[in-house]
């Protein structure tokens, strides 16, 4: 029967894979979230620190897509604005843009 070695938290996350965390963002950041969580949780054990790891992950992706829509939308409403992006309010505007999407994409109809 072999004898289980335990390991030193330090130990176990140098086991792991990297991080899936993108230049532009900071793994430092990452890093000190992912050991509160480890300190939070008193992690015990190898099968603990994968859970908290998927966890960490989870909620750095979704922070990260939160940040993403918010930058999308801000951008949105800044060309809204400044008047680059059409009125489509206005019936007018609204049937020109239709017929500007139509004549674009006429040519390519299927022959009859």
């Amino acid at each position: 029967m072999s004898k289980v070695v335990k390991l030193s938290v330090v130990d176990m996350k140098a086991l792991l894979p990297p991080v899936p965390v993108p230049a532009a963002e900071s793994l430092e950041q990452f890093e000190m979230v992912f050991d509160q969580l480890l300190a939070s949780l008193k992690c015990q054990d190898m099968v603990e620190l994968i859970h908290i790891r998927d966890f960490a992950v989870a909620a750095w992706e979704e922070a990260r897509y939160t940040r993403h829509r918010v930058v999308a939308f801000d951008r949105k409403f800044k060309n809204v604005v400044a008047g680059e992006v059409p009125d489509h309010r206005d019936t007018n505007v609204r049937q020109k843009a239709v017929a500007e999407r139509l004549a674009e994409y006429l040519p390519y109809r299927p022959g009859t």
